[in-house]
């Protein structure tokens, strides 16, 4: 049985307004206390006004700031209209990857249209 080695705080990503742009990366967890042979990645893309539904691209990187590298990339995530009743949706990703012991874990979005009013928010959890 795997043991929960990690949990990061939620943390909230704010991209650009303009598509198919990347944000910058966000830390999720300073740095790993153990190695980890898998994860998972709790995500919601919220709407906090924007007119219309809109969908991100989450990636969950690697590395020192400034010097991240993909580790999972294209996570997708969608919100729907302010007026409905399902202005947000969290889903929970899992996969089997290797993070060493003292690696930073970072978070960025990209937008896959353009708007205002949206941001997404996400947990990262590593398994030993």
């Amino acid at each position: 049985m795997a043991n929960n080695n990690e949990k990061s705080d939620i943390v909230t990503i704010t991209g650009s307004s303009n598509p198919d742009t990347e944000s910058a990366w966000f830390e999720l967890i300073a740095t790993t206390v153990r190695r980890s042979t898998w994860g998972m990645v709790h995500a919601c893309e919220r709407n906090d006004g924007g007119p219309v539904a809109h969908q991100s691209r989450i990636d969950i990187g690697i590395g020192l700031a400034g010097f991240e590298v993909g580790l999972i990339c294209d996570i997708p995530l969608a919100a729907f209209n302010a007026a409905s009743d399902l202005n947000e949706s969290w889903t929970t990703f899992s996969w089997p990857f290797v993070i060493e012991e003292g690696v930073r874990v970072s978070a960025r979005e990209t937008h896959v249209n353009a708007g205002l009013g949206f941001h997404s928010q996400i947990q990262a959890r590593l398994f030993e």
